[in-house]
């Protein structure tokens, strides 16, 4: 019961915060994590809160999805910061992090572009059909056979 009391407590002080500030932290990059100590709730409450209210769902995850595209511009200024090789190692671990984390978000518009697994060699194709050209060509049509015969027993 106590339990209860403190999801509802949390729920209560996230509709107090209102979803307007929490998804533009979201938006700004903040993690959940971050969310949960900035406004003392845990994982349970705020997906409960995120429940609460049709269509605030929706809302969530078009935030995550603008954060991606906020982390993609952060990628681009860690790139360009001047850093000796010791903060370079570490610039490739942020960057690296921040693009698997966009492409699992937003995977249309930052993840990897698969290519189709079928694959085709007409090289192979076109040879296979040359050889079966040549051996119709060569073999003897039932026309040419009769017509051997007529002309074997006119002679």
């Amino acid at each position: 019961m106590a339990g209860q009391k403190i999801l509802s407590a949390q729920v209560r002080y996230l509709n107090e915060v209102g979803e307007d500030k929490i998804f533009e932290l979201i938006t700004v990059g903040h993690t959940l994590k971050q969310i949960y100590a900035k406004y003392n709730c845990g994982n349970r409450g705020f997906y409960k809160w995120l429940r609460q209210v049709e269509g605030r769902k929706t809302r969530y995850y078009e935030a995550r999805r603008l954060a991606a595209d906020f982390l993609a511009d952060e990628i681009l200024d860690i790139a360009d910061a001047d850093m000796d090789p010791q903060q370079a190692n570490l610039a490739k671990l942020r960057i690296d992090s921040r693009k698997w984390w966009s492409s699992r978000v937003s995977p249309d518009k930052w993840g990897d572009k698969k290519s189709p697994a079928l694959q085709i060699n007409l090289n192979d194709m076109h040879l296979e059909a040359l050889k079966n050209i040549s051996v119709i060509e060569h073999e003897p049509t039932l026309l040419n056979v009769d017509q051997e015969d007529d002309d074997a027993n006119q002679d």
